[in-house]
């Protein structure tokens, strides 16, 4: 289960834990079930247009077209099915793998993210985006 929550107020208690309240948006975790927390800025959207800009560049300029990725969109499926799939368990503990969206990253996740897929072509495709940079470079430096 996921969800989303706001947190209402925060403390450090008489004996050091740290407390939250928090308002849920879906349905609620049962009192002593463990959750997993995350919070910072989710990716900004210059982020998302340079990564879409950086796709498009390795199919039109770097050649990704020859190794069989016809648009930006078949690379983005393909590095997302590498890097953004989690274990999740069921409630009748059965686990399966979920596939997460480049919306759920916080902005240094992104940028994480954008540098996995750098590597990943570089090393299996032999392709450097460093002509993207230095192009993107120019253009917006």
């Amino acid at each position: 289960m996921q969800a989303t929550a706001r947190v209402l107020e925060t403390k450090i208690t008489h004996d050091g834990k740290f407390m939250a309240e928090l308002q849920f948006n879906r349905k609620m975790p049962k009192v002593g079930e463990l959750i997993k927390c995350k919070w910072g800025r989710v990716r900004s959207l210059k982020q998302n247009s340079i990564y879409w800009l950086l796709l498009s560049w390795y199919i039109e300029e770097g050649g990704m077209q020859d190794m069989g990725y016809m648009t930006k969109e078949d690379i983005h499926e393909a590095m997302k099915g590498r890097f953004l799939m989690k274990m999740e368990t069921d409630k009748n503990g059965i686990k399966y793998y979920k596939e997460c969206s480049t919306t759920e990253l916080t902005v240094d996740e992104f940028m994480e993210y954008i540098d996995k897929v750098e590597k990943t072509i570089q090393e299996y495709c032999n392709i450097s985006a460093a002509g993207f940079w230095q192009e993107y470079g120019q253009r917006n430096g």
